[in-house]
């Protein structure tokens, strides 16, 4: 697994951003315009008043995720999500 190379890797941006909803972290992942859209970002934007602590709860649920990943070598990505709703 190269991790410079997505399509070697298990999981995509979109099932990452999948996990973390189940957990309440509204995280979604959108494709870049048109000369890059074979890239997709994250984006994680935070109110007044997130804290450190919440900050740290994200970061733990990000690497938990990551690593379930890593550990499900017959998971499949996404390519696209199940969409992002508000």
């Amino acid at each position: 697994m190269d991790p410079q190379d997505p399509s070697s890797l298990n999981w995509s941006l979109y099932d990452l951003s999948d996990r973390l909803r189940d957990h309440g972290w509204q995280v979604p992942t959108y494709r870049m315009p048109a000369n890059r859209q074979q890239m997709a970002i994250q984006r994680v934007v935070v109110r007044n008043g997130f804290t450190h602590d919440l900050a740290g709860m994200l970061i733990r649920d990000i690497r938990r995720h990551l690593e379930w990943f890593v550990s499900q070598p017959g998971f499949t990505p996404s390519m696209e999500g199940a969409g992002f709703h508000h």
